[in-house]
């Protein structure tokens, strides 16, 4: 499931995963023309959504009653 998010990702970039990340544009903030790697919306809402998820499935599954209570701080970081 990551790396066909990943791929979408990249795909959506009309420069190519590899071309963005030689000119130095993968950790640059923007979209469309104002992204280095020329991506567009549909990527920026698809990571926005799947890293909120991610987010919130790690902080629901640490502040749960049966998680283990001394890792919390490691899980969270």
């Amino acid at each position: 499931m990551a790396t066909t998010l990943v791929y979408l990702i990249a795909t959506e970039g009309p420069l190519g995963f590899l071309l963005a990340l030689t000119q130095g544009g993968f950790a640059c903030n923007g979209y469309g023309e104002g992204s280095p790697g020329g991506f567009g919306l549909t990527a920026v809402i698809l990571a926005e959504v799947f890293f909120t998820a991610l987010l919130v499935w790690v902080v629901l599954g640490t502040t749960h009653k049966i998680a283990v209570v001394g890792f919390a701080p490691l899980r969270l970081g």
